[in-house]
């Protein structure tokens, strides 16, 4: 604190029962004079605004002063050891203040930490369920019960527990927390004041004072004053308490490769027509031939897959040996395509389909075979029949999908 704001602020105080002003005489530490003149900064902002002068909260102080909460509990204790200070500005007899510190618990911001680290770890669970996770729900049913069983005076329990839902109210209820903000409000709470008369030395008048009387006064209104406060904060976590959940959709199963796969081969008849169509004066690209097909069909798996190799060797079969269309080397699918055309149609490509899965056999990254049929022309008179007889045959696995049929 500077020295001209000390010098400015020393004649305005004396500590009770004494004529001492706060200078190095006295036995109280720095922060101590530095929290006095903060509190009387204090009171000439708040008397200024017509509010009541007496009113203090810890948080605001400490933020005020960039201390952390251990160095504001320190200096708030030493202060309540020394017990009241006496306001004599204009050196007359004249009333003076006790002032309630609400001391910010050691540890709170630490404690505050891990809690929003907790509250950020439910809120992922949160939005991976689709609404407010039950553990949301259960600490907030539990800290309602806790204010409502906390004794409210002094605040300082019910403003733990304020602290502690906060980080709850934010990541279960994000659009209520400026509502419960206003309602976890600080009470403004009684002051009675305090007048101290006679004491002369020389009249011999008796010093007389109401002290005990306003304390019990304000004790007795500000319990009141706190038990509503409470009770107004549980009666708001109640009520989100009793918010519906959401609506919302169970998530989607996710599909296998091989579900992924068929898919692909399913949709092929609609890629292959918005690809015959373009703007521009463009040359449109047309299917002709199996060619063409694995064309589109390698950049379709690409999309999907990361591992996709195109027209790797087979065992050799019947004393010779081919490529396979495409390995899927991670998922263990292989995928062939046939082009039916006039003169190629059922028999031709299901004896071509069945020597396929018997040379696959003998493959080591082959688990299943998913053959493709592309029939723009609709030469193949029984596609059901096809895709069910080539399923049953002996080998691997086999998928068979004729489109468009």
């Amino acid at each position: 604190m500077p020295m001209s704001a000390k010098a400015a602020f020393r004649p305005a105080f004396r500590s009770f029962g004494g004529t001492a002003t706060l200078g190095p005489a006295m036995s109280l530490s720095d922060d101590v004079d530095t929290l006095l003149l903060a509190i009387f900064e204090r009171e000439q902002e708040r008397e200024s605004k017509g509010e009541p002068r007496c009113y203090f909260e810890s948080r605001e102080l400490a933020a005020a002063l960039s201390w952390t909460p251990e160095r504001f509990n320190r200096a708030g204790e030493l202060l309540e050891q020394r017990g009241p200070v006496e306001v004599d500005e204009s050196g007359g007899s004249t009333p003076f203040f006790t002032h309630g510190l609400f001391l910010t618990p050691a540890g709170w911001l630490e404690a505050e930490q891990l809690r929003a680290t907790q509250a950020s770890k439910d809120s992922a669970r949160s939005v991976e369920s689709g609404g407010v996770s039950p553990s949301l729900r259960d600490k907030l049913r539990s800290l309602a019960d806790e204010l409502r069983a906390v004794e409210s005076y002094p605040w300082a329990n019910v403003e733990v527990l304020i602290q502690r839902g906060k980080p709850l109210v934010r990541t279960a209820f994000p659009d209520h927390v400026d509502e419960f903000a206003k309602v976890c409000t600080t009470p403004k709470w009684a002051f009675f004041g305090r007048v101290v008369s006679g004491g002369d030395p020389w009249t011999g008048t008796p010093r007389r004072d109401n002290f005990a009387e306003a304390e019990a006064g304000e004790k007795k209104q500000n319990i009141q004053l706190a038990a509503q406060a409470r009770n107004r904060i549980v009666a708001f976590l109640d009520g989100l308490l009793e918010i519906p959940e959401p609506a919302h959709d169970p998530p989607a199963t996710q599909k296998t490769p091989l579900e992924l796969v068929i898919g692909i081969l399913e949709r092929f008849p609609a890629v292959a027509r918005a690809l015959a169509t373009r703007s521009q004066k463009r040359e449109p690209l047309t299917i002709s031939d199996e060619y063409d097909v694995q064309y589109i069909l390698g950049a379709l798996l690409a999309a999907h897959f990361d591992d996709v190799r195109a027209e790797e060797w087979t065992p050799s079969y019947a004393g010779k040996s081919s490529r396979m269309d495409f390995l899927l080397k991670r998922e263990r699918i292989v995928v062939e395509t046939k082009y039916a055309r006039s003169g190629h149609a059922d028999k031709e490509i299901a004896d071509e389909l069945i020597i396929d899965k018997e040379r696959y056999k003998k493959h080591g990254d082959c688990d299943v075979l998913v053959c493709f049929v592309n029939d723009p022309s609709h030469v193949i008179r029984n596609p059901v029949g096809l895709e069910d007889d080539l399923a049953q045959e002996s080998g691997p696995k086999c998928e068979v999908v004729v489109r468009p049929r």
